[in-house]
């Protein structure tokens, strides 16, 4: 048995005199009983209070649902433009545009016009501005096409931002294919969320 766990075993620096310390003194001193080593030493320096919640995360993840019309040449050279609108799950809702050149496996070319979502894990649209790599495979026949890719973006402060993309629509040619194409994404933001400054 501990005598002195009530003064969380300092009877030289703590003391309770009276015997009548608060409820919330010795809900602390209890927990205090039960915590990890490294937590009982933060709260010998900081204090006797139980330390306060830190805010909740902020959601992250962006939806993108758009329209585009993309051509591949004779040869495999292929280009995509692209517009739409989408919202974050922190609250933003923006628009963007979209350019991309790239090359194909469709030796036989073609021209699509396709319906797009982007699912990705960026905090922000903000992150979505700028350059980014698309790499994609294309099923289709009889005219109609199947599109999903994978999305890959560095932001301007050096995070790796990445997502998924899907389309389907209709083509004049409709040949299986793999695509790797460099885009840059321009997004106007009606409610931009301000980020947490450090």
């Amino acid at each position: 048995m501990n005598l002195y766990a009530y003064v969380r075993n300092d009877p030289i620096n703590r003391s309770d005199p009276t015997g009548r310390e608060g409820i919330e003194q010795a809900l602390n001193n209890f927990a205090w009983l039960f915590a990890p080593h490294a937590d009982r030493e933060d709260r010998a320096i900081h204090g006797d209070r139980f330390a306060a919640a830190p805010p909740p995360a902020v959601p992250q993840g962006t939806l993108q649902v758009g329209a585009a019309v993309s051509g591949t040449l004779p040869g495999g050279l292929t280009g995509e433009v692209e517009g739409g609108a989408g919202a974050s799950l922190a609250g933003e809702l923006a628009v963007h545009g979209r350019a991309s050149f790239g090359q194909s496996t469709d030796v036989n070319g073609g021209i699509a016009i396709r319906a797009t979502g982007t699912v990705t894990d960026a905090p922000s649209f903000s992150d979505l501005r700028g350059p980014s790599t698309t790499t994609s495979a294309t099923v289709g026949g009889n005219g109609e096409l199947f599109s999903i890719g994978r999305v890959e973006t560095i932001t301007s402060d050096g995070r790796q931002v990445s997502g998924v993309t899907a389309s389907i629509g209709a083509a004049m040619s409709a040949d299986p294919s793999v695509s790797r194409t460099t885009d840059q994404t321009g997004v106007i933001i009606f409610n931009e969320r301000q980020r947490d400054r450090q």
